[in-house]
């Protein structure tokens, strides 16, 4: 059987390891020049490791990505990194059941509301009723008023920006009952383990086409044929990992009700600013910030070499600057310069002491497919993984639900698409 694959992010990734595994005959197509989508890298050339152009971790209970590491033989490296909120004019630890009762911002009754709320998402496995309320609504009512006004309101406005009132809260479940103390990374970075499984592919293989942009997708003849330069390749059954509505704008017959629903489904973009410094930006020792000021143009700064050693880059200190943002946002068409420029009052009030003489190179990237955007009753409206034309199969960032979108989801899709295409 001949798999052709949109894509070379770790759903294609993953998609094609599983089917070239079991024999298919794969071909991936990725428009740029390396593999691991929102989770590849760069290496600098004084760098042992590489780093992503949007920051990453793993959790210690994301089985499909660690499990996949393990099969290729790739190793993961455990850590215990340190998450904090900036407001007020001060960093405060916020990532433990004893650091919260700490938070001398929310009175003693607040945190304890707030606690027994966390407890309870931690514990309770059903999430399908809570994608009935927004977040807002839920957080209001278990943790209280002041326990949204001072944590949760400043996060959901910054991430999600005019539609913050109205994610639900099976969203704001899976965040929770995920997450866990301790934290993973591949050695090396993301784009070495993408890499890794791309080497697996091409010795079960599998081929890899960079730099090619699928112009259209048809059926021809019993099959399916996938145009790029000019080139027409068929398939007997083909991937597609881009998104939904520029898989619509790109595939020749799907039903018109079909492709309605779906260029409805909404998503932000992501612009992460990288600061290579000199000296440490973060106090403490902190990974993590989360930034809790309405007026701050960021929503968080991840330190990280603050979780990975500095020695593998160099000894530089790495700085992310992240935001999600809508498509049409004004930092989408910014340089790096140009965003450093904008950023460096603030960066300068978190940290009085930062300077330009601190910064040794800036780089910034920008993702317009980042972040979906799930309303009440989400699950309604996820595409299936099969099209409404046979032998084509769609697998992308927009059907990772209810859980946040990451490189754990990325795999556990790609095995289960890969699966479907070998059953049918």
């Amino acid at each position: 059987m001949k798999v052709g694959i949109i894509g070379s992010g770790f759903t294609g990734l993953s998609a094609a390891y599983f089917l070239s595994k079991a024999g298919a005959d794969v071909i991936v197509f990725e428009s740029g020049d390396t593999p691991g989508g929102m989770a590849g890298g760069f290496l600098n050339k004084s760098w042992n490791w590489s780093l992503e152009n949007h920051y990453h971790h793993l959790f210690t209970n994301d089985i499909s990505v660690l499990g996949l590491a393990k099969e290729v033989g790739h190793k993961i490296i455990i850590g215990s990194p340190k998450t904090s909120t900036y407001f007020d004019d001060g960093i405060y630890q916020f990532d433990s059941p004893l650091t919260l009762l700490k938070f001398e911002k929310l009175s003693l009754l607040d945190r304890l509301r707030t606690g027994a709320a966390m407890a309870f998402l931690k514990v309770n496995p059903f999430w399908k009723p809570l994608e009935k309320v927004a977040s807002e609504k839920f957080i209001r009512s278990l943790m209280g008023e002041k326990s949204w006004k001072f944590i949760w309101e400043p996060l959901f406005v910054k991430k999600f920006g005019k539609y913050s009132g109205d994610v639900n809260a099976a969203w704001f479940w899976a965040r929770i009952y995920k997450r866990t103390m301790k934290l993973a990374y591949p050695e090396g970075g993301f784009l070495s383990l993408a890499r890794k499984i791309e080497k697996e592919i091409i010795e079960n293989r599998g081929k890899f086409f960079y730099n090619t942009r699928v112009a259209f997708l048809k059926k021809k003849g019993g099959k399916i044929a996938i145009v790029t330069d000019g080139k027409t390749q068929t398939f007997d059954k083909v991937i597609c990992t881009i998104p939904t509505d520029k898989f619509i704008e790109i595939t020749n017959g799907l039903p018109k009700n079909y492709s309605n629903k779906y260029m409805e489904l909404k998503s932000l973009g992501a612009i992460n600013l990288v600061i290579s410094l000199n000296k440490r930006y973060l106090p403490g020792n902190n990974y993590w910030l989360n930034v809790n000021e309405l007026d701050y143009p960021f929503v968080s700064i991840v330190e990280h070499t603050n979780f990975m050693s500095a020695s593998h880059y160099n000894n530089e200190h790495l700085l992310y600057i992240g935001n999600y943002l809508p498509h049409n946002h004004k930092y989408f068409s910014y340089d790096a310069d140009s965003l450093l420029k904008e950023f460096t009052p603030y960066l300068k009030k978190i940290n009085n002491k930062f300077s330009a003489k601190m910064i040794k190179k800036v780089w910034v990237f920008k993702d317009k497919y980042a972040q979906p955007i799930v309303f009440k009753n989400h699950s309604k409206n996820i595409p299936d993984f099969n099209t409404p034309i046979e032998g084509l199969f769609l697998c992308n960032i927009q059907q990772v639900y209810p859980w946040d979108r990451g490189t754990n989801y990325a795999v556990e899709n790609g095995k289960k698409v890969a699966e479907l295409v070998l059953k049918s």
